[in-house]
């Protein structure tokens, strides 16, 4: 369908004298833009750069800023104050980004070709072009009955869809990364990103719908007619079921959250398997369908905590939510915590100590069968699985290590500090990932600096007979060094559980998420080249590829595209022969 280009309307500052002002980075010592000059130019280049770029919070109406970059290295343009609704948008070398102020709206406007339809009454198909970003716009007079975007454009390409027509249309999913439910109604904004990795458009931003409770017949959702449907739960007087709809567009999501003091029940029909699932006042859910799996995968949740003091009786209260964190520390333990007598399939128990005294958790009902001693610093986790509970999780000891060196720059508290951050970060990842074993501290002693390079520190760290006979010592099945030497992070790769490879080390070049990429070596892995920069593949977030997650950009399993697409079921498989090794 043949579509017309209208050109940005700038007529209102055409006749304005207003001259062009060309600031660097060098000359106001970094990204942060002034709002006073009418008509600004902020180039990079090499040598003077800036990671980042911020638009000012406020300018003249029509004032307009073009920032131009040749440097080699990007440099991410930050939107917050911008109508793009995107945290940031990249420049690289040879590409250019523009802004116009406006006054009324109180935001920086992405100077982009505006895309009207032919209003023949056929579907408006976008043809590719290279620009960074593209308008469209329906209206009555140019109004089509779907738009299809364009299947190739520039990495990072930014569509920006809007219809004020009085005539519904949508948004066709060719060309998308998802068949989501994406009408375009009246007011009604949409916001793609290509990816040239993915050959397809990611919908950021669309038309949302939010649900009132008394609309709802018998506390039942209906099927959604939006990519976002949103729910807030007045007070209610009593308990009620909110039951999630049989079916949705893929990857539309649907967020509760609720107001009430009286906790409401929500049932996922299709997934039996995800625990205990209520709400309460304060609370947020959010649910993503999966069309593949036809059942809604919980994508945010809440989690119950319970001090070690509070569980009254034999046993813990039945789980309010499908994660329950049992904590406790000296002055807040007790010598057995019962786990709870009733559960669904799915509930997780996240016992966390800090305290000096081991204590015991059992199965409630079968005390026999499931007693765990947990010691100083564990982590463990128990599962239901509808009938019983059992441990998820094993426990690898690990003695923590750092250089003189270390010690001498930042002091020996803030070197234990920054060991002890940087395996809870680990276990963090490890826990986002649903994996299904822990890191617990052995001990953390302070060693002679082992080399000039982390090649030779880690060789070093094998041998070391300090290292050793304390590792023997306090039983550690691992070993982690942090040192001054030169490096980022270098560990031994054990694709089979290797009790005198399991030494990884890291340096203070780097920061304290070094220690999980390390790990992740330790435990199996090689690096990986995913569409989303996992902990073995640019170390970005804090997870490891697995299919179980899902990440909040692309809606796609955390490791896609990588090399091993599930990192966390190799790790899994070799944990229990490394949780053994002493």
């Amino acid at each position: 369908m043949k579509y017309l280009i209208t050109a940005l309307a700038l007529s209102s500052v055409s006749t304005m004298s207003w001259s062009q002002t060309y600031l660097t980075p060098n000359q106001l010592g970094g990204g942060d833009l002034p709002g006073i000059h009418a008509d600004l130019v902020f180039t990079l280049g090499d040598g003077n750069w800036t990671p980042e770029v911020r638009l000012p919070a406020t300018a003249a109406d029509q004032a307009k800023v073009r920032i131009v970059s040749t440097a080699q290295f990007q440099t991410q343009v930050l939107q917050a104050n911008s109508d793009v609704p995107l945290p940031a948008m990249s420049l690289a070398s040879g590409q250019s980004l523009q802004y116009t102020y406006s006054a009324a709206r109180k935001q920086w406007e992405i100077v982009a070709p505006i895309l009207s339809a032919a209003n023949d009454g056929k579907p408006m198909t976008l043809a590719s072009s290279q620009d960074r970003a593209t308008r469209v716009r329906l209206a009555d007079g140019a109004w089509a009955p779907s738009v299809t975007l364009p299947p190739v454009a520039p990495d990072g390409a930014l569509m920006l869809v809007r219809s004020d027509a009085t005539w519904p249309s949508r948004v066709d999913s060719a060309n998308v990364l998802h068949a989501s439910t994406m009408p375009l109604r009246n007011k009604d904004a949409y916001t793609f990103v290509f990816s040239e990795r993915l050959g397809k458009w990611s919908l950021r931003k669309g038309a949302e719908v939010t649900l009132s409770w008394g609309a709802l017949p018998q506390g039942v959702m209906p099927v959604p007619t939006t990519p976002l449907t949103r729910l807030s739960l007045p007070t209610l007087a009593r308990p009620t079921a909110i039951t999630l709809p049989p079916k949705a567009g893929d990857r539309d999501r649907i967020v509760i959250s609720s107001n009430g003091a009286v906790r409401q029940a929500i049932l996922n029909t299709g997934a039996p398997d995800v625990g205990t699932l209520t709400i309460g006042k304060g609370q947020t859910y959010e649910f993503m369908w999966d069309a593949a799996a036809a059942r809604w995968v919980v994508l945010q949740s809440p989690r119950t905590q319970i001090q070690a003091q509070q569980v009254a009786g034999d046993a813990m209260p039945a789980p309010q939510t499908a994660v329950t964190e049992l904590l406790a520390w000296d002055g807040n333990w007790k010598r057995t915590v019962g786990l709870p007598l009733s559960a669904r399939a799915g509930d997780r128990v996240v016992v966390k100590s800090g305290a000096t005294w081991d204590f015991n958790v059992v199965d409630t009902k079968a005390p026999t069968q499931l007693n765990h001693v947990v010691t100083q610093g564990e982590e463990v986790v128990f599962v239901h699985d509808g009938q019983k509970w059992a441990r998820e999780t094993d426990t690898i000891r690990i003695l923590l290590t750092y250089g003189q060196g270390v010690s001498a720059k930042l002091g020996s508290s803030a070197a234990r500090v920054r060991q002890l951050e940087s395996l809870r970060l680990t276990n963090e990842a490890l826990e986002n990932s649903g994996a299904r074993f822990r890191f617990q501290v052995a001990n953390l002693i302070e060693v002679p600096t082992l080399g000039a390079d982390l090649g030779e520190a880690l060789s070093r760290a094998r041998d070391n007979e300090l290292i050793q006979n304390e590792r023997s010592r306090v039983q550690a099945d691992a070993v982690y060094y942090e040192g001054i030497e030169s490096g980022c992070g270098l560990a031994w790769v054990n694709s089979s559980p290797n009790a005198g490879n399991m030494v990884g080390s890291g340096s203070l070049d780097c920061g304290t998420t070094v220690m999980r990429h390390e790990l992740g070596h330790n435990m199996g892995l090689n690096h990986g080249n995913g569409i989303n920069p996992t902990a073995m593949s640019g170390n970005a977030l804090p997870y490891f590829a697995t299919p179980r997650r899902v990440d909040p950009v692309f809606r796609l399993p955390m490791g896609h595209l990588a090399t091993v697409p599930d990192e966390v079921t190799l790790m899994d498989r070799n944990a229990p022969a490394v949780a053994g090794f002493r």
